[in-house]
């Protein structure tokens, strides 16, 4: 094995004992083919320093990775598994890929969504991917259905399709999976109107109309057409005729020469007079007004509400889509917000509803919505509305008619999630540096005498963290009072299933805590130094004052004094280690509420230094040194080594081992004992937790090149000898007490899950199952396993797996035969 090594690295290679491979290093361009395991669906290779995949049929892949997405990145993999959730049409996060039968569509992790069976696929749009075969077209819809290959195919609406077929436009149906339509010239559609088109522009004898999907025609095919200014209702906006521009009406079959569609409205002058037709062709706003204009047009906070403004004899006022007067034109200038609006005359401003009621007003100020953030998304649910004389704020709650005089310098929306809803408006008002709190109707939900306010999702949703003069307290909005003073550092939550809080105050050196409930009850007279968990609902606190310790159950609300000089937590949930003198000490159990017998030095835990600068005890050992808990265990340490004790402090294991390693979480430890002037020479073996060994002691070496997690791997063990001078290596199943791989192989390492294992045998390399079971016998100069399968990151099949053999690396499949690839290196 060494020598193989030695030469390994003579020839610029590099070893992975842990892997079986030989893995090239090289920096120059190579001709060589290097292979890589599969992951997922997919195994990259290197042919003369092209890039190409196989599937695990052996099949070669071209894959375009142009879109930004990458085979098995996971960022792209969290992507698509994103998309998957919401099914939005097909997935972006994809690649386009090309086998000997075509091109098809494989998803990041290599899984094949659509075959390779096509000339090309366009993977552009989600609602539909466009598919080449033969000079003929087809798509791939999101139901995974595949439509007839035409001369040509066009996306409507997703049922119905514009297909050409002998150079004519027909119109397919999907479900009924046939052409449903006569032959026209051409057929265009709005795809990105807001309102579904029950209708198609279409092209006959060089002109266009509109038919409907039963093929009535609803305009006569007498208008020229260019794909502009599309819209979804009864209004066609990108007609023409005689070289001018038209608007026609659906309904009516009415042309115009002038005008402008707004809001659903045809806006049109007729001698110096603006009057409007409605989506049913009839004329519903007279001409009446000198202008008539979208609703803050161009105002860049978007503002919006299903209305027109008009213009008469420079004043302003608003009619609603149906041509109805909601507000006179009686204003200088005009806002609207929602149902609500905003109009200035003679210096005042007002509030006004579409009844064209006054809900407020004011003189020498200015109204306006409360949000400033909204971009043509309307209100949001907030009616609330903020005015201001002399820089200071007011506030007019819509929806219960409440108003809060000026006062503020700064009004917004707070985003909080109390009684936990998101969705919820809240409005903050900040004057002087300190901050007020409304609901939607006006209700004060914190008064106003603090400085900051913020929510935490640890604490009960009717709990706001509030601040003034760097203190912090919290207040209780359902029971609207301070229910924790505001005279603390920080305030968090200790446990919410006990409903408990701590507050704390000074810093680390001089810390000083006090516990509360959730209604705001102090549960603890005195101040406390440090407390912290020692079971799910059991505390070990120590006392500010005397230095003292007692243990709180959280549940029952009960304290428990302890009277001893030091406690210390031991990493376990049965008992703690109590001291008298910091010295030595004895563990306490918390549920019985008694010491245990045994004695220990606890200088583990006082971390007082038990050797001096020579390396010789600075005092006679006289009890043996306590170790953390670990898995229910802990080390003891004694004149003779060490061993191991339960949490009843029953010795298991007396120290007599040299070595002893922490308990694994499936309840085994491992101790050893040197057995020659090497350190590495020793004889080790497994105990249970009752200290009875699983298997007899055994000879073995370097042990401190394994990880625990490998000697140690759920139910199965490592097993050692060192026969014939060799380190040899074999498997052991706790459970059955039972060894399923013999002690004969110079490597074992198994996958995450322990369903395979990979062996080595001298310079040759194999793979066994959890029963022991050879899978490939150790005949192979080398094997590569996924490191997916090592690290449990996503589900992996072992086949097929690359082998090497009389210099080459092949992929081999369960049954023995070979994929037709060969290589001479691999990559790591």
């Amino acid at each position: 094995m060494h020598a193989f090594q030695i030469t390994c690295l003579l020839l610029g290679l590099s070893i992975s004992v842990a892997s079986g491979q030989v893995v090239y290093t090289t920096s120059q361009e190579s001709t060589n083919t290097i292979l890589q395991p599969f992951d997922g669906g997919l195994a990259r290779i290197q042919e003369n320093n092209q890039i190409v995949y196989i599937n695990r049929k052996g099949e070669k892949l071209i894959i375009s990775e142009t879109n930004g997405v990458i085979v098995n990145d996971p960022v792209a993999i969290k992507a698509y598994e994103e998309e998957q959730k919401n099914g939005r049409g097909l997935p972006k996060n994809v690649l386009k890929y090309h086998a000997d039968s075509g091109c098809g569509v494989l998803s990041p992790t290599g899984e094949v969504l659509l075959m390779a069976a096509y000339d090309e696929v366009d993977i552009k749009f989600q609602q539909f991917w466009k598919l080449k075969k033969d000079n003929k077209i087809s798509m791939y819809l999101p139901d995974n259905t595949v439509l007839p290959f035409f001369e040509d195919i066009g996306y409507l609406d997703g049922e119905y399709f514009d297909v050409m077929q002998d150079g004519k436009w027909y119109l397919y149906h999907k479900t009924q999976q046939k052409i449903v339509s006569g032959a026209y010239d051409k057929f265009d559609y709005c795809g990105g109107c807001t309102i579904p088109q029950r209708y198609v522009y279409t092209q006959k004898g060089g002109k266009w109309g509109i038919i409907d999907w039963q093929e009535n025609v609803l305009i006569p095919f007498q208008y020229d057409h260019i794909h502009h200014g599309m819209r979804g209702d009864n209004w066609v906006t990108s007609f023409s005729k005689d070289g001018h521009a038209v608007t026609v009406n659906i309904r009516t079959q009415e042309e115009f020469l002038e005008g402008e569609v707004l809001m659903g409205m045809l806006i049109i002058a007729k001698e110096g007079k603006y009057g409007a037709y409605g989506q049913d062709g009839a004329l519903v706003v007279p001409f009446d007004y000198d202008k008539i204009t979208r609703p803050n047009a161009n105002y860049y906070l978007g503002y919006r509400g299903d209305y027109l403004l008009t213009t008469k004899q420079r004043k302003t006022g608003v009619i609603d889509l149906g041509g109805n007067v909601i507000i006179p034109n009686e204003y200088d200038e005009l806002m609207i917000y929602d149902d609500y609006f905003v109009g200035r005359k003679n210096n005042i401003s007002y509030l006004l509803n579409k009844k064209h009621e006054v809900l407020f007003e004011v003189e020498n100020g200015q109204i306006a919505h409360l949000s400033e953030t909204f971009y043509s998304s309307g209100s949001n649910g907030i009616n609330v509305f903020k005015f201001h004389t002399n820089a200071l704020y007011g506030l007019y709650f819509a929806d219960s008619g409440k108003t809060i005089s000026p006062q503020f310098y700064e009004v917004e929306r707070a985003d909080y999630a109390f009684d936990g809803r998101e969705d919820l408006p809240y409005i903050r008002a900040e004057k002087q540096g300190v901050f007020n709190l409304f609901d939607h109707n006006g209700e004060p939900i914190i008064p106003g005498e603090y400085q900051a306010i913020s929510m935490d999702r640890s604490f009960p949703s009717s709990f706001i963290k509030v601040k003034r003069d760097e203190l912090t307290g919290i207040y209780d909005r359902t029971h609207q009072r301070e229910i924790i003073p505001i005279q603390y550092r920080d305030v968090e939550v200790l446990d919410s299933l006990c409903g408990l809080i701590i507050a704390k105050d000074g810093d680390y050196d001089s810390q000083l805590i006090h516990l509360y409930d959730f209604t705001g009850s102090r549960l603890i007279d005195e101040d406390l130094k440090q407390i912290y968990p020692v079971t799910d609902d059991t505390y070990l606190m120590q006392y500010t004052g005397d230095g003292t310790f007692a243990l709180y159950h959280g549940k029952y609300r009960t304290v428990y004094n302890l009277p001893y000089k030091a406690v210390y937590d031991v990493g376990s949930d049965k008992v703690i280690l109590v001291s008298d003198d910091s010295k030595t000490g004895k563990l306490y159990d918390i549920l019985l509420l008694e010491e245990l017998s045994d004695t220990y030095d606890i200088s583990n835990f006082t971390y007082r230094d038990r050797y001096d600068d020579t390396g010789e005890q600075t005092a006679p050992r006289r009890y043996p040194i306590l170790h953390r808990f670990i898995n229910k265990m802990a080390i003891i340490e004694g004149e003779q080594g060490v061993g191991y004790i339960n949490e009843q402090g029953n010795v298991i294991l007396e120290p007599t081992f040299a070595k002893a390693d922490p308990f694994s979480a499936s309840g085994i430890g491992l101790v050893a004992n040197y057995t020659g002037e090497y350190y590495r020479q020793m004889r080790a073996g497994y105990v249970d937790t009752t200290g009875n060994f699983i298997f007899p002691m055994q000879d073995t070496e370097n042990l401190g090149a394994l990880l625990p997690h490998e000697i140690i791997m759920n139910e199965f063990v490592l097993l050692f000898n060192t026969k014939n001078n060799n380190w040899n290596m074999g498997l052991g199943n706790v459970r059955t007490r039972e060894i399923v791989i013999p002690i004969e192989y110079s490597f074992i390492r198994g996958t995450f899950d322990q369903a395979y294992f990979l062996l080595q045998q001298g310079d040759k390399w194999g793979i066994a199952d959890r029963t022991g079971a050879i899978i490939l016998p150790a005949v192979y100069d080398g094997i590569k396993i996924s490191d997916a399968l090592f690290r449990g990151s996503k589900p992996q099949d072992l086949f097929p797996v690359l082998i090497s053999e009389g210099g080459k690396w092949k992929y081999m499949n369960e049954d023995g035969t070979y994929l037709p690839v060969v290589g001479d290196y691999i990559y790591d």
